[in-house]
């Protein structure tokens, strides 16, 4: 079975396409499944930190505590205990090929 590879995309008029870009130059971010869960804050995607450079992880997390004003080391840890970070619609979905046969 190959590994995923589904990511998730915004738009280049979406407010967090700047901080999305600065971690990946095509403002995507990958995703664990393309199934969406929901918390009190409305449906979110599971962003797939393993499939993250160290150096996307590293400016997605200072990116993160400059925003929401933490602590990068704090934001990492509390992200690597979840095992994921959420990633909030609305974005566009590209769907892997194992994912595709799931869904049908």
């Amino acid at each position: 079975m190959s590994e995923c590879e589904c990511w998730a995309m915004v738009s280049c008029l979406d407010p967090r396409y700047d901080m999305w870009a600065e971690v990946d130059p095509e403002a995507r971010m990958p995703i664990k499944h393309p199934v969406a869960h929901r918390n009190g804050q409305g449906r979110f995607f599971e962003g797939d930190l393993g499939r993250l450079s160290e150096e996307q992880k590293a400016a997605m997390f200072r990116l993160l505590a400059e925003k929401f004003g933490g602590i990068p080391g704090d934001v990492r840890e509390h992200f690597e205990s979840l095992g994921y970070f959420p990633i909030r619609e609305p974005v566009s979905l590209v769907i892997c090929r194992l994912h595709t046969r799931c869904m049908t």
